[in-house]
């Protein structure tokens, strides 16, 4: 069986720390064939902080396997009542968010200064809750 590389599937994921936060930072294509390389980084990556900051404004593209990936990613690091931001620029791809619902579920914003600002207030006020998506 051939080893799956990042390059070949045109994803990228990288972590670190921000203000206290980690941040995962996603870029290129976040549909079916990448989606089981995302979770292994993220399981390679996550630390037990606060709050957590998944920076997704290099995604070209994502389907619905990749709104799947971010519903349990919302649930592996929220479990213990630590919050999420996600932040998106692309107009197409908040729209997606809006269409699914997701911008009720997790706070979506557009800059990473808003999103810090959101994990210090330790805001979960949303419209719909995770476990109920």
């Amino acid at each position: 069986m051939e080893k799956i590389n990042s390059q070949k599937l045109k994803i990228e994921l990288t972590g670190e720390m921000i203000g206290g936060y980690q941040k995962f930072i996603i870029k290129g294509k976040l549909i079916y064939t990448t989606i089981q390389w995302a979770k292994q980084q993220v399981d390679e990556l996550i630390r037990k902080e606060d709050g957590y900051i998944v920076d997704l404004h290099n995604i070209t593209q994502i389907d619905s396997t990749g709104f799947g990936f971010l519903i349990n990613l919302g649930k592996k690091l929220m479990k213990n009542d630590e919050n999420m931001v996600i932040l998106v620029k692309d107009k197409m791809i908040r729209e997606l968010f809006g269409i699914s619902k997701l911008d009720q579920v997790f706070c979506v914003v557009e800059t990473l200064e808003d999103g810090i600002n959101i994990l210090n207030k330790k805001n979960k006020q949303f419209a719909i809750k995770l476990e109920e998506y």
